[in-house]
């Protein structure tokens, strides 16, 4: 038989098998069965939920959420939202190192504009990425929550917020006011430099019952430098809720980026020399966008804004780039001088009217009087396209046919009431382009071949046509039909 051996135990046969363990593997399992019952220690059960995990540290408990984390520095508290992070300086910085993250939580209003400003000081030390602040390197103090910052009267310098700083940003994230009762001449509830940043979700007001400053010291909500060009403010709103100060600070060249922002009378570059910026679906008062009284020049790009009477270049010369803004009487370089372009534009009332009664050289499209009616006639043309920054588009009674770009985003073109349109008007609408929704509609009850839903248009270079009627004998059958 060789060198084989000829016999075994029982023993060790079975270990030979794997039947029983080796006494190495023997010893591990004596050990792991010192440490006690394993399936009382409530690790996860079958059908048992990941939420049911359980330990003696109380991190996780039967039913606890995630946010039911807790640890001995408290940074998620039993129930308490992510918005509830708090350390010893009331703010936290992200792991990236360039974010200061700040909550509101039932902290008093004052107390809050003093944590602001620990904030904002402390992202302005931040080296996001171990690298200094630059515009492609950024800092941002965020601000969390739902609440009030006040400011007072201000601090030692009867100052507010003061952003002083390149690159580092100040972002709301919730409904957030910061307001003042800021009473001194060149300040204001927040004071932006000459500085690259920008402000987003925040609504700035300020509340006083006379001024002490006046013209371009006069305190305001956002109390801006001139010729800060490299300023961005998006979703943000500026008030005057008391009978002194302005929304916006005014006699200040506005050359900044301005998107969906809304304020009061005076704004957005009232008596400045220069109105430069680019607006977006920004809304302003009376008096906005570069009105004055023979000084300002309105040269920016405004585009979805809305005025109140007398804007966009009243009194002065308004030269810059205009579409689709709507504004009250007198707007537009009325009384002045209209040497931009006009791109479908409105007056609520009123009619365009200039110096010398008519524009040097601007150049119009399709705009509309307070009357409805077409300016200049002479140079509107019966053919217009309609892209989605122009939607939803209204016919006017002038229009024969409308081309329509969808390639950009869906487009609807609502048809006015009828009575607006003589009877047995014609008009044409064609798709050149049908990568989104292209869609007519007639205006509330009145119908389209009897229906009142939306009719769309999918097929690419099809013309719709669909003409009015809206005369005796036949009331009873008012509306528009596609011919």
């Amino acid at each position: 038989m060789g060198n084989y051996k000829s016999s075994y135990t029982g023993s060790q046969i079975d270990e030979k098998l794997g039947l029983v363990p080796s006494q190495t593997s023997q010893n591990q399992w004596d050990a792991a069965y010192g440490w006690g019952n394993h399936a009382s220690a409530g690790y996860l059960g079958s059908g048992d939920n990941v939420s049911e995990l359980t330990n003696d540290a109380g991190y996780l408990g039967s039913g606890d959420n995630v946010s039911d984390l807790v640890n001995d520095a408290n940074y998620v508290a039993n129930g308490d939202n992510v918005s509830d992070l708090t350390n010893d300086a009331g703010y936290i910085v992200s792991t990236t190192g360039n974010t200061i993250l700040m909550t509101l939580s039932g902290t008093a209003a004052t107390d809050n504009a003093t944590l602001l400003n620990a904030a904002y000081t402390a992202a302005k030390a931040l080296t996001p990425h171990g690298n200094a602040l630059a515009a492609d390197n950024r800092a941002a103090v965020i601000i969390l929550g739902n609440g009030i910052i006040d400011y007072g009267t201000g601090d030692g310098s009867n100052n507010g917020l003061v952003m002083d700083t390149n690159y580092v940003d100040l972002i709301g994230v919730g409904n957030i006011t910061i307001t003042s009762q800021i009473n001194t001449a060149s300040r204001g509830t927040v004071k932006v430099n000459n500085i690259n940043t920008i402000i987003e979700n925040i609504t700035f007001d300020i509340n006083i019952t006379a001024s002490v400053g006046s013209n371009a010291t006069e305190e305001s909500a956002f109390y801006i430098l001139a010729n800060a060009s490299n300023v961005t403010v998006k979703n943000c709103m500026f008030s005057a809720s008391g009978a002194g100060g302005k929304s916006m600070r005014t006699h200040t060249n506005i050359t900044g980026t301005f998107k969906n922002v809304t304020a009061g009378d005076y704004s957005f570059g009232y008596e400045a020399t220069t109105v430069s910026g680019t607006f977006t679906d920004c809304v302003g008062g009376d008096w906005s966008f570069g009105a004055s009284l023979g000084t300002t020049t309105a040269s920016g790009t405004f585009i979805r804004c809305t005025g109140g009477a007398t804007s966009f270049g009243y009194g002065s010369t308004a030269s810059g780039t205009f579409e689709y803004c709507t504004g009250g009487n007198s707007s537009f370089g009325y009384a002045g001088i209209s040497s931009g372009t006009f791109n479908y534009c409105k007056l609520t009332s009123g009619v365009f009217t200039f110096a010398g009664a008519t524009p040097t050289v601007g150049s119009w499209n399709h705009c509309i009087d307070g009357n409805g009616d077409i300016w200049p006639r002479n140079n509107i043309s019966e053919v217009i396209v309609v892209t989605s920054v122009g939607s939803p588009y209204t016919p006017t009674k002038y229009d024969q046919t409308i081309l329509v770009d969808a390639s950009s985003g869906n487009v609807a073109i609502n048809l006015d009431a009828l009575a607006n349109y003589p009877s047995g008007m014609t008009l044409n609408i064609k798709a050149i382009d049908v990568s989104n929704s292209v869609t007519l509609d007639a205006n509330g009850a009145e119908t389209i071949d009897g229906g009142t839903a939306a009719i769309p248009i999918t097929t690419l270079n099809k013309c719709l046509t669909v003409q009015s009627l809206n005369h005796a004998p036949f009331t009873s059958d008012a509306g528009w039909y596609i011919l």
